[in-house]
């Protein structure tokens, strides 16, 4: 799906003070890479911990490891 709007300075304050962290899961090929990594930057600019796991050499796809990237994006998380 899209991503949505870019939070605004209040919003990323209210989730840094609640400590939200999070991982964006995409492709190398998704042809929305170059939003979702500068999605993952306004987050991380604002201290809202967030990992952008890029999976390469396919599109807008599941990934065979799909199930370890959501465990690790998980304890990402948990932290």
């Amino acid at each position: 799906p899209e991503l949505p709007a870019d939070p605004d300075d209040a919003q990323l304050a209210q989730l840094a003070k609640r400590k939200v962290r999070g991982t964006l899961l995409t492709t190398e090929l998704d042809r929305r890479l170059d939003r979702q990594k500068a999605f993952v930057q306004r987050l991380n600019s604002g201290k809202v911990v967030t990992r952008l796991k890029v999976t390469p050499n396919i599109g807008h796809w599941y990934p065979d490891n799909l199930p370890q990237l959501i465990d690790e994006a998980l304890k990402h998380m948990g932290r």
